[in-house]
């Protein structure tokens, strides 16, 4: 007797959480629907819209790496200042940095018309790497030791 009350008070607590997911469920895609609809999609329609957005992406970006140029330049001279075995670790954490902003750059000099198909996609990737780096190279004079 023991046992089928056990079993069944199984068999009722399996079901009703099995329910009670599958609502959350629809309910989950239904905001994500309401979401997704809501939320502003920047089409290029014409050439003339993609030049504008290109040019202030462009500039927005260029500005933002030269920032990051400055920033590792100022990082490299304070380490001069600091101990060798500090300067030789923290120096190919700089020289990487470095070339990953060089790689941003190239990335953006890219042929206007190859990134046009993929411009979104392409914005988004580069926004997602300029940030990467700038964490970096707020991270570099801090000490990880509390």
């Amino acid at each position: 007797m023991k046992k089928q009350i056990l079993r069944l008070s199984v068999f009722v607590f399996i079901t009703g959480a099995a329910f009670t997911s599958c609502n959350q469920n629809k309910q989950n895609t239904e905001t994500q629907n309401m979401d997704t609809l809501a939320a502003p999609v920047a089409v290029v329609d014409t050439p003339k819209d993609f030049e504008l957005q290109w040019e202030q992406f462009k500039r927005e970006s260029e500005q933002t790496l030269r920032e990051y140029d400055d920033s590792l330049k100022a990082a490299r001279a304070r380490l001069k200042q600091q101990g060798r075995k500090v300067q030789m670790k923290s120096d190919t954490t700089i020289t990487a940095m470095e070339m990953r902003n060089r790689t941003l750059k190239t990335r953006l000099g890219e042929d206007k018309d190859t990134v046009r198909t993929k411009f979104d996609s392409f914005k988004r990737e580069f926004k997602h790497d300029m940030e990467e780096l700038g964490h970096a190279i707020k991270d570099l004079g801090k000490d990880n030791v509390k």
